[in-house]
């Protein structure tokens, strides 16, 4: 019999073994392939319910994302694997969901676009979006930085609430187009969505709502071809229906686990069946491995130096012998601390 469902992480790593000769085509590079085959594992690890998804949907998914290069679920969040409800077939199914900074990354890849910047607004933020002649946007941010004696951050030091998000386009030709949302709408948004309440409207959702005018600022831009395929593949998460298939992928048997086979033999039914915990990923994912190779080349290129880095735990309270020992978040709190180092170094070498 066959089965309609990724199932477990035998079925993951079957569903890319299939289409790793399409991935390399699009990817170029068997070493690109193998990092993507690692956060797509990663992200089942960390997202059971897409094992729930169909084979099919999970490669779609994977290649279309390969067409536009777009890495998902890593730190950079240019994209990401979600699943969705097919409510006329009753199958979950792996969707294609490009995030505001792989919206970004296509978008200046076409020659007329220079840059696109996009940001929330807080409640205690300055901010004056104009119209007419002469559009501008005004937007100073709430300095909420500032600690108390016991180093937590006051709630009258606190930015307060998001309460609306744009994006600004800076175009070769010094133009500039510009697309304002309110929190109404990026709740309407929102609340449209089928993962409302899980997968990156929940942990990455200032994301998502920065992701909002840029997807909406598109209209006005021009485009790639990549670029609308992005917008094909959003428009069909926003009005929740399934992503066309377009990848040619038969659905084969998942390899049974040696507890499958098993259970199959003592003939467990599936309510008497009761499952270990998998146990926690023990080797680091490729996304920390390239953070980690991106703070110590920045070392080695004495672009931040060791008093510097020192600093730099310091401030996260990690001791500096032990931070590629840290925590994924704190790892990540590094990795922006060294970015900023570097883009500084660069301003300072431009002026």
């Amino acid at each position: 019999m066959t089965t309609t469902l990724v199932a477990n992480k035998d079925g993951l790593k079957n569903v890319l073994d299939r289409i790793r000769v399409q991935m390399t085509q699009y990817l170029r590079d068997s070493g690109v392939v193998d990092a993507w085959r690692t956060t797509v594992m990663l992200a089942g690890s960390r997202a059971p319910e897409l094992f729930e998804c169909t084979p099919a949907s999970m490669a779609n998914a994977i290649i279309n994302l390969c067409q536009m290069g777009l890495q998902p679920n890593t730190p950079r969040e240019e994209a990401y694997i979600v699943s969705f409800m097919n409510r006329k077939t009753g199958n979950r199914e792996a969707q294609a969901m490009p995030g505001y900074r792989g919206f970004i990354k296509l978008a200046t890849q076409e020659p007329a676009i220079d840059v696109i910047e996009a940001h929330v607004v807080h409640a205690r933020d300055t901010f004056n979006p104009r119209y007419g002649t002469s559009p501008e946007i005004e937007h100073i941010a709430y300095p909420w930085n500032s600690r108390d004696a016991m180093g937590m951050i006051p709630e009258d030091a606190k930015p307060g609430a998001v309460i609306a998000a744009y994006a600004i386009a800076f175009l070769a030709n010094g133009r500039k187009q510009a697309e304002v949302m309110s929190l109404a709408e990026l709740e309407k948004i929102r609340n449209s969505a089928q993962g409302k309440n899980r997968g990156p409207w929940v942990t990455w959702k200032e994301q998502m709502q920065r992701k909002c005018p840029v997807r909406r600022l598109f209209k006005f831009l021009p485009r790639t071809s990549k670029m609308d395929q992005a917008i094909r593949l959003e428009e069909h998460i926003e009005a929740g229906t399934p992503q066309p298939i377009s990848v040619e992928f038969e659905t084969v048997e998942v390899p049974a686990t040696t507890t499958d086979r098993v259970k199959a033999a003592l003939d467990i039914p599936k309510d008497e069946e009761t499952q270990e915990p998998e146990k926690p990923e023990t080797t680091r994912d490729f996304a920390r491995d390239s953070a980690e190779n991106e703070i110590n080349a920045a070392i080695e290129k004495g672009i931040v130096t060791v008093p510097q880095m020192k600093k730099i735990c310091e401030g996260i309270a990690v001791e500096f012998d032990e931070w590629p020992k840290c925590s994924d978040a704190k790892m990540d709190s590094i990795l922006n601390k060294v970015r900023m180092q570097v883009a500084d170094m660069r301003a300072a070498a431009t002026e």
